[in-house]
């Protein structure tokens, strides 16, 4: 039996193309959207590892789609080795069953990866450089600077924390968490 695998990383993306490749040549075919770093964080692909018997092949339309690190991806073809089952990559034409296929996988899996650390290299670089021009990233801080420092006094003051939580609409945590901070001095109060 052929069984596919189909995946796309996010949302915005389509998984349309895959599917319909996969179902062409495939009895069964297994999708999902997520993350590809780690086997554990893709239900449909351990239902299909769990799912293909022995001399079953096991199709991805690409193989970065069936994971993102060399060692995930040995390790997923140690699994379906173990069972009897091939791995074969339509882009590619890999057929694990044949000794070229095997070789051509693990230089396929050496490149997936390198191609994944250029991809979060350059998005470290984006972000860097989008901070060197003023650009936050993360939640908006809630309170200003003004209401820093009076949350500062009050707390001097001797308010508890839980009152100055319902004061403010806000948890304790995030009461501690800007208690923790040094509080930015006010122009008015420089001169």
């Amino acid at each position: 039996m052929r069984v596919g695998y189909g995946r796309v990383s996010s949302r915005d993306q389509h998984l349309d193309v895959q599917q319909q490749r996969l179902e062409a040549c495939c009895e069964k075919v297994y999708l999902e959207i997520g993350s590809g770093t780690s086997t554990a964080k893709r239900p449909q692909l351990q239902h299909a590892l769990d799912f293909v018997r022995e001399g079953d092949v096991l199709v991805v339309s690409k193989l970065d789609r069936l994971a993102r690190s060399t060692l995930d991806l040995y390790q997923i073809a140690e699994t379906l080795r173990r069972k009897g089952v091939t791995l074969h990559v339509l882009d590619h034409q890999v057929d694990t069953d044949t000794l070229s296929g095997k070789m051509l996988f693990g230089f396929l899996s050496l490149m997936a990866e390198f191609e994944t650390a250029l991809r979060r290299e350059r998005q470290r670089e984006g972000i860097i450089a989008a901070q060197a021009k003023g650009v936050h990233f993360g939640r908006t801080k809630r309170l200003t600077p003004a209401e820093v420092r009076t949350l500062h006094a009050q707390y001097a003051a001797g308010q508890r924390v839980a009152t100055l939580a319902t004061q403010h609409g806000m948890t304790r945590t995030s009461i501690y968490r800007y208690l923790a901070e040094k509080p930015l001095v006010a122009l008015e109060d420089v001169a």
